[in-house]
C-alpha cells in the first residue's frame, strides 16, 4: 500500500521520520492520500464506534468515518482528528496548533494513525496486519509470530546476522495474497530491535513462538494456525465485513502454508535448527 501526504498551503512543513525514509517512494499510484492540516482542530462530532481504550477513538460523522487521538497533553482533548471517506482512500487531519511547539516538525502521519488507516485499509479487501517478525532468507519468506515479550525481536536480531537475510520487521507484518501465493511485507512499526525493510517475500512457512529449555518445534492444524493467526492480528471489530475478510484470509493462509508451534533457546544455533527444519 502506498500512502501520500501533502500539507495544506498554510500549515507548517513537516519532516518525514528516520525509520520511515527508507518506505518512501516517488513512482507509485497512492492508495490513500491525505491532507494535513496544522491550523487547529476545528468543533466536531460524531457517534463513537470503536474505542481503542488507547491513544485513538474511531467515530461516524456525517456520513464518513473519523479518527481522534488523545493525549494526557490535552487534557482528554483530541491532538489531532482525520475525517475519512468510507473506502479508506482519502482524508483530511487536523492537528492541534500547539504541536509545532511541542514537538517540531510533527509527522502528521504517524503512529497511531498510520497504522490504523492501514489497518482499516487493509480488512476492505488487501491483506491483514499481524504482530509478527518476518524474514526473507535467501529469498523464502518466514513469520514468527508472538505476543510481546515471546521473543520476537531476539529472533530477529539472531537471523539480522546471517548473510542474504533480510528482516522485514521485528514486530508488525503485513500478509498480502498475490498471484495465487501469500506474501509478508515489511512495515516501519518496529520492535526492540529497531529492524524494518520496505521488501515483501513469498511466505512459507509459520512458526508460533515461545521461549523453550531446547529447541522444539510440533505441528500444528490448519485450524489452529488459522485461530493463532487472528489472535496475533489487528482484526477491524467495528466493521464486520471486514472482519470476515480478515477471517477468511487467516484462514486461507493456514490451508497454505505448515504452522508450527517453535520453542526457541536464544542462540545462532536456533537459526540452524530451523533452516534444517526447512530443508528436510
Amino acid at each position: 500500500m502506498v500512502f501520500e501526504v501533502a500539507a495544506t498551503p498554510d500549515s507548517a512543513g513537516f519532516s518525514i521520520p528516520q525509520d520511515y525514509l527508507p518506505f518512501q517512494v516517488n513512482d507509485r499510484r497512492p492508495d490513500f492520500s491525505l491532507v494535513a492540516d496544522s491550523n487547529g482542530v476545528p468543533d466536531w462530532d460524531g457517534d463513537l464506534v470503536f474505542d481503542s481504550h488507547g491513544a485513538w477513538k474511531l467515530w461516524r460523522s456525517g456520513g464518513q468515518y473519523l479518527i481522534s487521538l488523545e493525549s494526557s497533553n490535552r487534557k482528554g482533548l483530541p491532538y489531532q482528528i482525520a475525517y475519512l471517506d468510507e473506502g479508506f482512500s482519502q482524508g483530511r487531519a487536523f492537528t492541534w496548533e500547539g504541536m509545532g511547539e511541542l514537538l517540531p516538525n510533527y509527522f502528521p502521519f504517524s503512529y497511531p494513525l498510520d497504522e490504523v488507516l492501514a489497518v482499516n485499509r487493509l480488512a476492505l479487501g488487501h491483506g491483514i496486519e499481524v504482530h509478527a517478525c518476518g524474514i526473507s532468507d535467501h529469498g523464502r519468506g518466514l513469520l514468527f509470530l508472538g505476543v510481546s515479550g515471546a521473543g520476537k525481536s531476539t529472533m530477529s536480531r539472531l537471523w539480522d546476522a546471517g548473510e542474504e537475510v533480510v528482516v522485514l520487521s521485528d514486530d508488525r507484518i503485513i500478509i498480502t495474497p498475490r498471484d495465487g501465493r501469500f506474501w509478508i511485507h515489511g512495515t516501519p512499526w518496529h520492535g526492540d530491535a529497531g529492524l524494518a525493510d520496505p521488501g515483501g517475500v513469498p511466505l512459507a512457512a509459520i512458526f508460533f513462538l515461545s521461549h523453550g529449555e531446547t529447541n522444539t518445534v510440533s505441528s500444528l492444524s490448519p485450524a489452529q494456525t488459522a485461530s493463532r493467526l487472528m489472535a496475533r492480528s489487528f482484526p477491524t471489530f467495528w466493521n464486520q465485513e471486514g472482519l470476515g475478510f480478515s477471517t477468511g484470509i487467516a484462514t486461507d493462509v493456514a490451508l497454505t502454508v505448515p504452522g508450527r508451534e517453535l520453542e526457541f533457546v536464544p542462540g545462532p544455533e536456533t537459526v540452524d535448527y530451523v533452516r534444517r527444519l526447512l530443508d528436510s
